[in-house]
């Protein structure tokens, strides 16, 4: 598989496959646009589509048709390259300290971006919401391969003192199909049982954010 980050955050995976289910509650939320922020609950995921997997002290929800891969740079890592070749999706976790916080965390995942051999930069539109308990960044940055163009989805936020990043890698034609399969793994992220996006989270400003002035 090709490379996929000069960014590694050197974390092993332990999975643990267990059926998603109504016994935990489901968060949606769309980061397009400011009127579409206000998260709304859902429905649980069906059990027949949809998988978690336990790593460490994480649950990560993933359709079931896909597997992970096991590794030992990730938190999680998916292989897309079936669906999109040199797609994945990758979920990264690092302590936060006074030197690293989901700020930093988004500067070095752009950085990242920006030097992968694969691809340039030719747009993004990243936003940063303003949570009461959590610094939270999400969007799209787009880049170009050889005869390819990718939208690459990421969200950047910290919870439980440590910066979590989830990005998905796929190729600008099929974007729009998986964006809300990408939205579902995001908002039914759980860190240490409890779901990281819910229903009650207010959101007190959102800010459209420059990378290249991070």
């Amino acid at each position: 598989m090709k490379a996929i980050r000069t960014l590694l955050f050197g974390l092993g995976i332990s999975v643990f496959a267990a059926a998603c289910t109504g016994n935990k509650s489901q968060g949606k939320q769309d980061s397009s646009a400011k009127s579409d922020f206000e998260i709304k609950q859902g429905k649980p995921l069906s059990a027949k589509d949809w998988t978690f997997y336990d790593v460490e002290q994480q649950s990560v929800c993933i359709p079931a048709t896909w597997a992970p891969v096991k590794q030992h740079q990730f938190l999680f890592l998916v292989d897309l390259n079936k669906i999109s070749h040199g797609g994945y999706l990758i979920v990264l976790k690092r302590p936060k300290t006074e030197k690293f916080n989901a700020h930093i965390g988004l500067k070095e995942a752009y950085e990242a971006l920006k030097k992968d051999s694969t691809g340039i930069m030719t747009g993004d539109n990243v936003l940063q919401m303003y949570y009461q308990d959590k610094q939270t960044y999400s969007g799209e940055i787009h880049t170009a391969g050889t005869n390819m163009s990718y939208t690459n989805y990421i969200t950047v936020f910290d919870k439980d003192n440590e910066v979590f990043e989830i990005a998905m890698k796929i190729d600008d034609g099929k974007a729009a199909q998986y964006k809300d399969i990408y939205k579902n793994i995001v908002f039914n992220f759980y860190s240490h049982n409890k779901l990281v996006f819910t229903a009650a989270d207010k959101i007190s400003k959102v800010e459209k954010v420059n990378l290249d002035d991070l």
